[in-house]
């Protein structure tokens, strides 16, 4: 099979797929500073192995930041917040440079590593928001 990509194919080299969630994402810049740098925002997709949100400061590519999750996951009839904490690296901000009249910037963060414990609940929500997105195009 021929791997060249051509000006109108991409070939997604991601490892994970991506699903677009409502989920809240606290950042934190390494090494961990006072009161007023975590970053609060929310999650415009996200996968087992990174997540892609927008903040109001610019972080440049190859930070490390600590990303703090919290998962509703559904048990039996109840919704239970699963916190994890992962340490993430910047690998892209748009746009690529500190500008004075931008207010929001684009990042996608890499998880290098992840513990078999948080991959788990990271699959279990993923696996949750996929049944609800097909529940809902099956009733349309």
């Amino acid at each position: 099979m021929d791997q060249k990509r051509s000006k109108n194919h991409k070939t997604d080299r991601r490892g994970h797929p991506r699903f677009s969630v409502e989920l809240k994402v606290e950042l934190a810049e390494f090494p961990l500073r006072t009161q007023g740098s975590v970053e609060k925002t929310k999650a415009d997709n996200f996968s087992c192995s990174g997540v892609y949100c927008t903040v109001n400061k610019f972080i440049a590519p190859m930070t490390k930041v600590m990303v703090n999750l919290s998962l509703p996951i559904t048990k039996s009839k109840s919704t239970v917040i699963e916190n994890i904490s992962l340490e993430g690296i910047v690998v892209r901000t748009e746009p690529e440079t500190n500008k004075r009249n931008v207010k929001d910037y684009n990042v996608a963060i890499f998880f290098p590593e992840i513990i078999e414990f948080d991959r788990k609940k990271i699959e279990k929500y993923l696996q949750q928001e996929k049944s609800l997105i097909q529940k809902q195009l099956e009733t349309k």
